[in-house]
Parts: C-alpha cells; sequence; structure tokens
C-alpha cells in the first residue's frame, strides 16, 4: 500500500461514485457505515508494472499482495493495482489529501483498513 495525490478528475469520478453508492445503499450498508464514517470509493486501476517500484517490492514480499500469491507470481508487472480515495460520508469530502494504492480490496460493502483508516469499501460505486 502507498499513497498517491489524485488528480482533480480521478477526485472528481471517485466524489461521482460516492454518490452513486450512498445512493444505493441498502439498510445493511447503512448500518455498516454507521461504524465508521469513512467510504473508500476506487478512481482508477493500474497495473504495478505502472508504478515504478512496485512490481520489485511485491516480488519480494514486501506489498501484500494475497489474491494474487495463487497465480503464477513471476510477471508482478501485470498484477492490478487500484487508487482509492477516501470520503467522509456524512459531509461527502475527501478524508486526506492522498489517495490509496491498494492491490487486495475487501469485499464491496465490508470495512477494511485503507491508509491509517477503517473505511467501507465502495468499489466503483456500483457503476
Amino acid at each position: 500500500m502507498a499513497l498517491a495525490r489524485p488528480y482533480p478528475s480521478e477526485a472528481l469520478i471517485a466524489q461521482k461514485r460516492l454518490h452513486n453508492f450512498l445512493a444505493r445503499a441498502t439498510a445493511r450498508d447503512r448500518r455498516i457505515m454507521e461504524q465508521t464514517p469513512y467510504v473508500a470509493v476506487q478512481a482508477y486501476e493500474l497495473t504495478a508494472g505502472e508504478v515504478p517500484w512496485l512490481s520489485h517490492r511485491i516480488g519480494f514480499g514486501k506489498i501484500r499482495a494475497v489474491s494474487h500469491y495463487a497465480n503464477d507470481f513471476a510477471e508482478t508487472s501485470n498484477v492490478p493495482v487500484k487508487f482509492l480515495i477516501l470520503f467522509d460520508h456524512r459531509t461527502e469530502r475527501l478524508v486526506s489529501p492522498d489517495g490509496v494504492l491498494v492491490i487486495d480490496t475487501p469485499s464491496r460493502g465490508t470495512i477494511g483498513k485503507f491508509g491509517g483508516f477503517r473505511a467501507v469499501y465502495a468499489g466503483t460505486g456500483w457503476w
């Protein structure tokens, strides 16, 4: 996991996805959101090869990539990486100016830890 600043276009996409997630939230989703005010929204997806140091760190086990250990791990540059932006769902504002690069994510609608924050994982907001 690493931190990165989102481009304005990525922040805008993530905010639209947050709105979509909140608009479609079920009673179960709302109960889970009562446990934490934060929601992690996917703004972009890239590959580990697009981040110069990431493939090397995955290959040496310094970055958690549990969902990819069962695959042929010889080519770490093709591992998908999600760029998540965290919002406070009560105010719909950014929790931090930085987003988080993540390989392993929990199931959509469950709580995970992202960049030191506990947040509900919204994925792409059900688009």
